[in-house]
């Protein structure tokens, strides 16, 4: 290979050039086309001159495995100086040289004038008052004046005006109580009052695992008794839990709140709004909750809660886990009502 040298290297290559030529005579340095050969030892950067035209048996002959050949021409233009290598990592800190001669102490600095006086302080307190001094010396008594006349009896004033009424005194002590007295006869009764403000007449809340859907209307979460008198109103929540082992999902289940009067059938409380139930997730339990009000219930006994029917095949709904219902009678209420909207489905994943 052809290697570009700096100048400081150029120098020392001919320095050993020189050597070279001092110490063997017989070698060719350089050749007959002014070239020079020499071998740089790997990561080190010296090198040595060699002569390629003697026997490779001499070893001025050739670079060894630890040399990598170079040559450059005698008298060639001075290469461009290479790019500057990085920088080599810092060396180690060195150890902390011995600690100084302590100097000598200075000589003390003239006084410093004298400060501005201070604020006063506060007063202090009173001292303790002293002792009475002794009581003075009566002096004589003065003599006794002469008596004088008695004066004319002056004439009779006007009566004067009578004065304001007198503050209210105050109350005397309570009397004996006195005999109670004979009853009176009963009044008529009164009229009815008004109709007090809306109350639960009853409440109540009953749990249990979620019912299996089928083709059939039928309770899904657990049926709760209610007692109704004709007028009131009664609210049910209900929430059920379903899934489905097959990968394929679970669909076609509606749901509804349901009644069923006392050894009558079950049915729903609005049958064209139903909730439609989804799941197409494997092995995903998911809870559906549900809301309504139930009005317009004669005087009687009767059974609540969420009731479902599927609608579709297959019936994929094999998971079940725990469901309840909450029931609340009230008496008085007023019935808010919704403008009515076309019956519509709803899912749920």
């Amino acid at each position: 290979m052809k290697l570009k040298l700096t100048r400081l290297r150029v120098v020392t290559a001919v320095a050993v050039a020189g050597l070279v030529s001092a110490g063997i005579a017989y070698a060719t340095i350089p050749d007959g086309n002014n070239l020079y050969t020499a071998c740089m030892l790997k990561n080190v950067g010296t090198i040595r001159l060699i002569d390629p035209s003697l026997p490779a048996s001499n070893v001025m002959s050739h670079c060894t495995t630890l040399e990598t050949k170079v040559t450059w021409s005698k008298g060639s233009a001075q290469g461009a100086t290479g790019p500057q290598g990085p920088p080599g990592p810092a060396g180690p800190t060195g150890a902390k040289g011995p600690d100084g001669n302590q100097g000598s102490v200075g000589n003390k600095g003239p006084d410093g004038n004298p400060g501005a006086d201070g604020n006063k302080g506060p007063t202090g307190d009173p001292g303790p008052r002293g002792s009475m001094g002794p009581t003075g010396i009566q002096g004589p008594p003065g003599d006794k004046g002469a008596t004088g006349d008695r004066g004319a009896k002056g004439p009779t004033g006007n009566p004067g005006t009578s004065g304001g009424r007198g503050a209210t005194g105050p109350t005397g002590p309570k009397g004996a109580t006195g005999l109670q007295g004979i009853q009176g006869p009963q009044g008529n009764p009164g009229g009815q009052g008004p109709q007090g403000p809306p109350a639960a007449v009853s409440v109540g809340t009953r749990r249990n695992a979620t019912g299996a859907p089928s083709s059939t209307l039928a309770f899904l979460s657990p049926a709760l008794p209610v007692s109704v008198t004709s007028g009131q109103v009664v609210l049910v929540s209900a929430q059920i839990t379903l899934g489905t082992t097959n990968a394929a999902g679970a669909t076609g289940l509606r749901l509804w709140i349901c009644v069923q009067p006392s050894g009558g059938s079950i049915s729903a409380v609005h049958p064209i709004d139903w909730i439609t139930a989804e799941n197409r997730v494997q092995n995903m339990l998911v809870p559906y909750p549900l809301t309504d009000t139930i009005t317009g219930l004669s005087t009687g006994s009767y059974t609540v809660g969420m009731c479902g029917q599927t609608v579709s095949s297959p019936n994929n709904w094999d998971r079940t886990d725990w469901a309840y219902t909450t029931a609340e009678v009230f008496g008085g209420a007023s019935v808010i009502t919704a403008p009515t909207f076309q019956s519509r489905k709803s899912g749920r994943h």
